[in-house]
């Protein structure tokens, strides 16, 4: 699977199996849905991404390396 340049982090949500979650610097999110393994494209209008972790209950953490804040993304709909 291509991801586009310089990705940082990348995981697999379970509870919702909505999707694999890939992260890089440049603000971009691309996410391949777990079931049919579409790739969805996300943009994250917040900051630049780094590092994820899942919850267990469907959201994904995000840290903001140039922000230093944390974002919540609802798995089911990546927002």
């Amino acid at each position: 699977m291509k991801t586009g340049a310089n990705p940082d982090s990348i995981i697999y949500e379970p509870v919702t199996h909505r999707g694999v979650f890939t992260l890089m610097a440049r603000a971009r999110m691309p996410r391949v849905d777990a079931k049919t393994g579409e790739i969805i494209s996300a943009r994250l209008r917040c900051g630049k991404p780094e590092f994820c972790q899942v919850d267990g209950k469907g959201h994904v953490y995000v840290n903001m390396e140039d922000k230093n804040e944390i974002v919540e993304i609802n798995a089911k709909d990546a927002r």
